[in-house]
Formats: C-alpha cells, structure tokens, sequence
C-alpha cells in the first residue's frame, strides 16, 4: 500500500484514533504549505533587494560615466583659462 493508499483509507476510518490520524495528516500538511511559503517569500524578498541594489548602483555608474564625460569635455578648457590667470598675474619686467 503507497502513502496516498493509507491516507485515503484513514481518512474514510471513523473514531477517535482515526481523528487524530486525520487532525495530526492536516496539521502536518498546513506546516508543509507554511514552510514553502516562508521560502518562497525568503527568495522573493532576496531577488527583489538586490534587483533593486543592482538597479540603484547601475544607475550611479550610469550617472558617473556621463558625468566623467562631461568633464572631459570641460578639463581643458579649465586647465586652458587657469593657465591664462597664471600668467596674467605674474609680474613682467622689463628689461
């Protein structure tokens, strides 16, 4: 006789030790079904925080690359005005 044979029989069985059969068989199984929901909640909550970390840093990197561009672009314009400042602040002489 499988599992399935025995609990089907059992649960036609009438009585005392066959409610405790049935009540301890149903119990057993809401456990089961709370336990995978518990795990399966676990994962869900874990694949959701880091999708949002991966989403959040991809953003930053995103950021920081247009960023740096835009700074490239800029840099030798900066380096080419200080320069200029450098030079009309020192004194000349004549000589």
């Amino acid at each position: 006789m499988t599992k399935d044979g025995f609990v089907f029989l059992v649960m036609g069985f009438t009585g005392k030790a066959a409610s405790q059969i049935k009540e301890a068989y149903i119990n057993t199984f809401n456990w089961m079904t709370e336990q995978l929901y518990k795990m399966q909640n676990s994962y869900m909550k874990q694949h959701n925080d880091l999708m949002l970390e991966y989403m959040k840093e991809k953003d930053i990197a995103s950021l920081s690359g247009r960023l740096l561009r835009k700074w490239q672009d800029k840099k030798p314009t900066y380096q080419l005005r200080i320069k200029e400042l450098e030079e009309q602040g020192q004194i000349k002489l004549l000589i």
